[in-house]
């Protein structure tokens, strides 16, 4: 059993933790808002600026539309002998 002071001391601690739980939680929260959006951000950049630096539309007229098709499936397609 505490004394009356030595309640008054855990209230206070608890009062204490309570309030550097809010603060941890209150600055995680905001955060994990900004690595969310750093995380979404990075790949969208990367990926539109890899497609601006290496698009090339003759890769899709070259050689005609699946131009090795056809004889890739009739010979990979065939069952198992």
């Amino acid at each position: 059993m505490l004394t009356a002071s030595g309640l008054a001391v855990a209230a206070a601690l608890l009062l204490v933790f309570l309030l550097v739980n809010l603060a941890g939680v209150r600055w995680l929260a905001r955060a994990n808002t900004a690595i969310t959006a750093w995380k979404l951000v990075i790949p969208v950049v990367a990926s539109i600026a890899l497609i601006i630096v290496g698009f090339n539309s003759a890769n899709f007229t070259a050689f005609g539309f699946a131009p090795w098709a056809p004889m890739a499936c009739s010979r990979r397609c065939r069952p198992a002998a």
